[in-house]
């Protein structure tokens, strides 16, 4: 008994949803008509187009993947590699960081406020 009615929900899910495709689909082809469009694209081919098939099928071999994965590792090492890269500011003697910094104090206590 609860396999049918399991059964018969889906179904019932399946055709609501049909039904609401088809109203989708003819509110799409109203607006097209009234809003003039020359070439549309079809609904269908809108939602699924054909070029995702081709792509959602592709075979990777075991090389392909970890052709990519290792692509991907050195990547995210020359990432960290950039972000690692020590400032050329700290090889400035500490006298003249010192002497930079009280500038920059002084231009901002001279600065007017605003």
């Amino acid at each position: 008994m609860n396999i049918s009615i399991n059964t018969l929900d889906l179904a019932i899910d399946l055709t609501l949803e049909d039904s609401t495709d088809a109203e989708f689909s003819e509110e799409f082809n109203r607006f097209i008509q009234s809003a003039r469009i020359q070439s549309a694209m079809t609904l269908d081919d809108f939602l699924n187009p054909p070029t995702e098939d081709s792509f959602a099928h592709l075979q990777l071999t075991d090389d392909d993947i970890l052709e990519v994965v290792q692509h991907m590792d050195e990547s995210e090492e020359q990432e960290e590699a950039e972000i690692n890269v020590p400032s050329p500011h700290l090889n400035i003697p500490k006298r003249e960081r010192i002497l930079a910094l009280a500038q920059v104090i002084a231009f901002i206590d001279d600065a007017p406020d605003s």
